[in-house]
């Protein structure tokens, strides 16, 4: 629901706002290298702006709770009902119950800025666990409950730099011990949500998560309101404006499989586009400038749900990204080139 989607946003935003940071402070110059070492030695590109000396400042503990309006809710279309028999799908549990979901990342990047350039490189895994509580549910269904992150590992995997390793911890600092609270409908649209940002987050990431959280009405699952079938087929659409002020739209097309008891599988497919904009990506300089000039996502995979669950209980999604913009920092302006790969999985525990 709204908590997991969070938390893959938040990691994709983690690197990409990375990759960001590095020709803003750089102003499109290339770093210099030792030659005393070779080049697999070198330490791996700072996660926040260097000229920004709070970006890896932790803060005090915050509190942010956002209620979505209507308008931030998708549009959600029935292509076709499926066959018979049909039933209305609904998220359904008790108070009390609980589970602990495992999600792992696996990402690619490649980065091209002009005369730097990094080829398509394979990045450690992520993992991680988010405990999920309900707290309460009342009588028109809705959902409350109780999220927190835990045991956040960088692992190596075959073909990925070492130094990269330690690179996404810096980037994923802070993050363990990351908790909120939700509130969602029988259909999985998000009522209402409060996160609670521990005091290692670091300032950057902070402002990552803002901009993110301003989306949370929009990244939940969404079920039709019609009874559906086997091969039934709709489609939700969000006009979805971040934080950081990157408007984008995004097209999920969901494809109803199996209905076993609680029990749904489901395949899914998406995109996402965005037209040329200004942006203000987190921990960029003072005076920095960012003009999105492409930005189109698309991805694919099969979820399998429990309706009396919060979390997926198995689920794996594969997407490819590509990122064009140009920054100016310093008097001078970096194109950027940005294709990353990702395949997200969660595991009921």
């Amino acid at each position: 629901m709204a908590a997991m989607q969070l938390v893959r946003r938040f990691a994709r935003a983690s690197l990409f706002f990375a990759a960001l940071g590095l020709p803003a402070c750089t102003g499109g110059s290339k770093p210099a290298v030792d030659k005393q070492k070779p080049a697999a030695e070198q330490p791996a590109p700072p996660v926040a702006a260097a000229d920004n000396k709070q970006a890896d400042t932790p803060a005090p503990a915050t509190t942010k709770t956002i209620t979505p309006s209507a308008a931030d809710a998708p549009t959600i279309t029935l292509k076709s009902p499926g066959d018979e028999p049909r039933q209305q799908l609904r998220f359904s549990t008790t108070k009390g119950f609980h589970q602990n979901a495992l999600m792992t990342m696996d990402m690619t990047m490649a980065l091209d800025m002009g005369m730097q350039k990094l080829p398509k490189t394979v990045l450690p895994t992520t993992r991680m666990v988010m405990d999920s509580t309900v707290t309460d549910v009342s009588a028109e269904g809705d959902i409350h409950y109780e999220f927190k992150l835990r045991d956040i590992e960088v692992v190596p995997r075959d073909g990925a730099p070492e130094m990269m390793v330690s690179s996404m911890k810096t980037a994923l600092a802070g993050m363990d011990g990351l908790k909120g609270s939700s509130t969602v409908s029988n259909r999985g649209v998000v009522k209402a949500a409060t996160f609670e940002m521990p005091e290692s987050l670091p300032q950057q990431m902070r402002q990552t998560m803002d901009s993110l959280q301003e989306s949370v009405g929009q990244v939940a699952v969404p079920l039709p309101e019609e009874a559906v079938g086997v091969g039934a087929t709709w489609e939700a659409t969000s006009h979805i404006t971040r934080g950081n002020g990157i408007n984008m739209t995004q097209k999920t097309s969901y494809e109803l499989v199996s209905v076993e008891g609680s029990k749904i599988k489901l395949k899914i497919s998406l995109d996402q586009t965005a037209e040329p904009q200004t942006i203000k990506a987190p921990g960029m300089p003072t005076g920095a400038d960012a003009k999105l000039l492409n930005l189109q996502s698309s991805g694919s995979g099969e979820t399998l749900l429990d309706l009396s669950k919060l979390a997926p209980i198995d689920s794996t999604i594969s997407m490819e990204s590509k990122f064009k913009m140009a920054v100016k920092a310093m008097g001078q302006e970096q194109n950027v080139s940005m294709e990353m790969g990702l395949v997200m999985g969660f595991k009921d525990q």
